[in-house]
């Protein structure tokens, strides 16, 4: 048992989808904790961390282009789980490769008409993440 926790707060880059009214400019603030149970050895050097993921935050939407010119924020609540393989180099530096999937659990449309949805928020959303850290060994008590 080593369990750990992770939290991260990210801003999407600005993106825009278009339709025959106009176009849509999103973008998504969000707040993720990743609670980690355990940490696998499977050498000396390389271990494996299953990690939970919850997401939430906020989806602005914007209209460009259209008639009634609007501007939204909606909530944003995603779950997912992932796996960390890591490799621990001379007992300071560590490389990070991660992997896997989000599902929106509160999903949205954005329309500009009834009948003609701009973008809807849909499926799994797969992650592939990799970082290298530098730390200082713990000392035993």
């Amino acid at each position: 048992m080593s369990p750990s926790l992770r939290a991260a707060l990210s801003r999407s880059l600005d993106a825009t989808a278009s339709s025959a009214s106009g176009r849509a400019s999103f973008a998504l603030t969000t707040l993720r904790l990743e609670p980690c149970p355990v940490r696998l050895r499977l050498s000396r050097v390389l271990g494996l961390v299953p990690c939970a993921l919850f997401d939430a935050g906020l989806i602005s939407a914007a209209g460009e282009g259209v008639i009634r010119h609007q501007s939204r924020l909606r909530p944003w609540i995603a779950a997912g789980a992932a796996v960390r393989l890591f490799a621990a180099f001379a007992s300071r530096w560590r490389l990070d490769i991660e992997a896997g999937v989000l599902a929106a659990i509160q999903r949205d449309t954005f329309q500009f008409l009834p009948d003609e949805t701009v973008y809807e928020f849909s499926g799994p959303i797969p992650l592939v993440s990799a970082g290298v850290s530098f730390g200082w060994p713990a000392r035993a008590q």
